[in-house]
């Protein structure tokens, strides 16, 4: 199983991706995740900092379809991918419709069919360097000049329908808060059955985790507030949750303990190590570990964490 880390908090500078990057690197990680920002662009700033990691991979996981017309997806991802000299991974989402209403004024109907036409272009622009697709939500005729650089396409999923237009178009598709039994039994079997259908290679799932490397009740319940507490109100993610067992985690307190056990990877190294067995045991190819400033030394617990998962999963060599 592969190793990544995720940044989650936005960039307003590029001195926390650099200490993240950097212990990354040390500790055996084959990429850095980052979301969506609207402080510093996460392209801009991997194009910045990555000439100082070299080996280490780039990913967005997600930044929002709406934020770019498809064309400039494909171009911008091409472009971060031609100047680090090495494979980008252009993670999109539909996002949050709460959010994407209130930024952008845009309505979210139909994502599924926006997703699908979305991923249709941008694919077509890095696979084939054109693209003529005459949608019912897009139209788009282009042919950019070629550009050397390799992108990697993901697709952010929740639920079974977005998995299977990732199934369908996507190289990779990246799931948030999704317990391995979910993944299991639901989400990873409607990628693979989308994929089957159209005859290609089942895309690579990618699973943020979030993490820590504490036991302490208290201070674990701050970091998963701080992870996903306002995730849970979302209407889209507590549809998703409900699908996965885990109804009214924003409300009952029982129900958010639950949901803590069931997707998170904390405690001791072995402890770690045992809940990404699990996911990897569910079908998860890459774990992606959600780090947090948190507890009364934030930053000792970021580090602390990292390196906990690296131990669990094998990447350093450190006694457990």
């Amino acid at each position: 199983m592969r190793l990544s880390a995720f940044l989650p908090y936005q960039l307003d500078g590029l001195a926390r991706l650099r200490t993240t990057a950097g212990l990354a690197q040390r500790l055996g990680y084959e990429r850095v995740w980052l979301g969506q920002s609207t402080g510093l662009d996460a392209l801009v700033a991997v194009s910045a900092i990555a000439h100082e990691f070299p080996g280490l991979r780039f990913g967005t996981a997600v930044t929002g379809m709406h934020m770019r017309h498809p064309l400039q997806s494909a171009v911008e991802a091409r472009s971060v991918a031609a100047v680090t000299g090495r494979q980008f991974t252009l993670g999109l989402g539909v996002g949050d419709p709460e959010s994407v209403r209130d930024a952008l004024g845009l309505d979210c109907a139909r994502p599924a069919t926006f997703a699908r036409e979305y991923l249709q272009v941008v694919s077509a622009l890095l696979h084939n360097g054109r693209v003529d697709h005459a949608g019912d939500v897009f139209r788009v005729r282009a042919e950019p000049p070629p550009c050397a650089g390799e992108v990697e396409l993901a697709l952010g999923v929740l639920r079974p329908g977005m998995g299977r237009v990732g199934g369908e178009l996507a190289d990779a598709c990246v799931t948030w808060l999704t317990p391995p039994g979910y993944l299991r039994d639901v989400l990873i079997p409607a990628v693979h059955e989308a994929a089957a259908r159209c005859g290609r290679t089942a895309p690579r799932i990618v699973t943020i985790v979030p993490c820590s490397a504490t036991s302490d009740r208290g201070e674990l319940g701050a970091v998963a507030a701080h992870a996903f507490g306002q995730h849970v109100r979302r209407p889209h993610y507590r549809a998703a949750l409900d699908l996965a067992g885990h109804a009214g985690a924003a409300d009952d307190a029982v129900a958010f303990e639950s949901l803590i056990e069931d997707v998170m990877a904390y405690g001791s190294a072995r402890c770690i190590a045992a809940t990404l067995d699990r996911y990897e045991a569910a079908g998860v190819d890459e774990v992606v570990v959600g780090a947090y400033l948190a507890g009364p030394r934030p930053e000792v617990h970021y580090v602390d964490t990292l390196a906990a998962v690296a131990v669990a999963a094998g990447a350093v060599e450190l006694a457990i």
